[in-house]
């Protein structure tokens, strides 16, 4: 049995010989033969025994099922908690966005005024030069007009001020951009402080919101991972516990087979000296006469119990 590994070989002699040797001839050498594991199957200690170790292995057993139980629990429970992290980097992500999109609005409703000013600072600048242009080229577009409303005109008289009064709107529209690309340049160089600052205020406030929001997510992250080493902490107190109760069942069991091993060896020894053994053997490996004490030494332990 595994719970006693025991391979008695007695040598109550001076000398011993190995499993595959040979006494010598004539020695006048007195052996006898003891089957061992028959002589611990009938010690009164031995149900015990049996009793303890089928104790040991089932909570073995049990001990084996639970770590199996608890490191799924412990896989699945980190899964939760990176699907669980996942969910709150999202989330945090979005809370960054939609604030970073409030303040980027904020800051475009307050611009539109600086922007109103400046453009309206621009066109008092340029009124003069926009209504020169428009005052050059009225009369003559108005003069144009008049004579393809009014008179009978040929065709080919027709197609030319037709064509004069597009060059005129075409020359007219030119210039007129031209004052507009210098409204624009006004109005751009009126704004680039503002504009410069209101950046420099989203990108403060960008880094300001992220720099928090990674200090939630990285709070949450060291607080689930602290939470989730509590399971295989509790589950370590828990194999402790079992642990020891095994060690404990263990060092009885260790006890009973050492008190067995001593009540059999102690009863052949008695034997041994009674009848002039010179040498007992737990097992026959050689062509030797030997006496078979298996029962006596039974019989003595039964008679001791």
């Amino acid at each position: 049995m595994r719970y006693l590994q025991i391979a008695l070989v007695m040598f109550i002699a001076v000398f011993c010989i190995s499993a595959c040797g040979k006494l010598p001839t004539g020695s006048g050498e007195k052996i006898a033969y003891l089957n061992w594991e028959e002589a611990v199957k009938n010690h009164p200690r031995h149900e015990a025994l049996k009793q303890g170790q089928a104790e040991y292995d089932k909570l073995l057993a049990y001990r084996d099922q639970q770590a199996d139980i608890a490191k799924k629990q412990i896989a699945g429970l980190a899964l939760l908690q990176k699907i669980k992290q996942n969910s709150k980097s999202s989330y945090y992500e979005a809370d960054y966005r939609t604030s970073l999109y409030a303040k980027q609005a904020q800051e475009q409703h307050d611009f539109k005024a600086v922007l109103a000013q400046a453009a309206a600072e621009a066109d008092e600048m340029l009124a003069a030069e926009h209504e020169s242009i428009e005052n050059d080229y009225r009369l003559r577009i108005f003069n144009i007009r008049l004579q393809l409303d009014t008179l009978r005109l040929k065709p080919e008289e027709r197609k030319k001020l037709t064509d004069e009064l597009k060059a005129l709107h075409a020359e007219e529209n030119q210039k007129l951009a031209e004052v507009n690309a210098k409204r624009e340049a006004i109005i751009a160089e009126k704004t680039a402080p503002y504009r410069e600052e209101m950046q420099g205020r989203i990108a403060a406030y960008a880094a300001q919101l992220r720099g928090e929001l990674n200090g939630k997510l990285a709070d949450d992250i060291a607080k689930d991972n602290a939470d989730l080493k509590k399971g295989p902490e509790a589950f370590s107190g828990v194999l402790e516990v079992i642990d020891k109760r095994l060690g404990k069942i263990k060092e009885g069991n260790d006890k009973i087979a050492a008190e067995i091993k001593t009540d059999i060896e102690g009863r052949v020894e008695r034997l041994a000296k009674e009848r002039g053994y010179t040498i007992v053997f737990s097992k026959v490996k050689v062509n030797v006469k030997a006496d078979d004490i298996t029962k006596e030494v039974i019989n003595g332990l039964q008679k001791s119990k």
